[in-house]
């Protein structure tokens, strides 16, 4: 599974000039073709086809339209693998994970605290983890959640991560109990379970991007927020990278002027 995230800027006009914020989040199954468009915005949204299938050999664009702007979402074949693209407005908006961090901190939540409380929840048989999720200097949110949600929402990760050098920064949640005579209700493993449980959402919010990522928000309740005060450019690409720009040869000085000796 490959998932790709683009944030696009539009207006609407029951809303006058501010500019609001919409999260384009594209899944793809590269092993059966199954292709998801999920398209998020306080506006009306209309994909047309948001589930697809993308034939061996073949490429596949799904349009959608966020008020009165039209975008696509397209999946092309390469010679391995596959390369995915966002226009919006006629224009070509640049992936969250080719935006430079310092960019998207205009975006994501700000303050964010997690952690997951000593106190577990049993229920039917069943372990509820207490996880505590502050931000942006709000009241603190509490949520209960079980292991297999932390192990899903890592795979997402993952999956955004396809292709970038910060996939090996993720950290890994505790293993997945295999045996199914393991008595996964005894407070020793439920006690260790908990500090592993608490030291993988503290490490997963410090890596890169990671809060601009729809999987990990959804997660801990929180979302994406539009641009304040002066209106942000998203469609403009990422800023050259000086460190691996191409080297280009120095201009060549300007030819001196030739004076003539007059002639008397």
């Amino acid at each position: 599974m490959v998932a790709r995230t683009w944030l696009v800027p539009y207006t609407d006009a029951e809303r006058g000039r501010q500019q609001l914020l919409a999260t384009i989040y594209l899944t793809h199954n590269n092993v059966t073709g199954q292709l998801q468009l999920d398209v998020r915005a306080d506006s009306k949204v209309v994909v047309d086809g948001g589930r697809a299938r993308v034939v061996v050999g073949k490429g596949h664009t799904i349009p959608f339209s966020v008020g009165s702007n039209v975008g696509r979402c397209s999946v092309h074949p390469k010679t391995t693998g596959f390369e995915y693209s966002c226009t919006f407005g006629g224009e070509q908006v640049a992936e969250v994970q080719r935006r430079p961090v310092a960019w998207l901190e205009a975006f994501q939540p700000t303050s964010v605290s997690v952690s997951v409380q000593d106190r577990v929840e049993f229920r039917a048989g069943k372990n509820y983890y207490q996880l505590v999720v502050q931000a942006d200097g709000e009241e603190p949110k509490l949520y209960r959640k079980r292991y297999s949600e932390f192990a899903e929402v890592h795979d997402k990760m993952k999956q955004a991560y396809v292709g970038s050098h910060l996939r090996a920064s993720l950290p890994a949640p505790p293993a997945k109990i295999l045996n199914p005579f393991f008595d996964q209700l005894e407070p020793t493993f439920v006690q260790n379970r908990q500090v592993e449980l608490n030291d993988y959402v503290k490490k997963i919010i410090t890596v890169p991007r990671a809060l601009a990522q729809p999987a990990l928000l959804d997660f801990l309740g929180l979302a994406l927020r539009a641009p304040s005060g002066e209106p942000v450019d998203l469609l403009a690409p990422p800023p050259v990278d000086l460190l691996n720009a191409p080297l280009e040869a120095p201009p060549m000085p300007p030819p001196q002027p030739v004076f003539e000796e007059a002639v008397v």
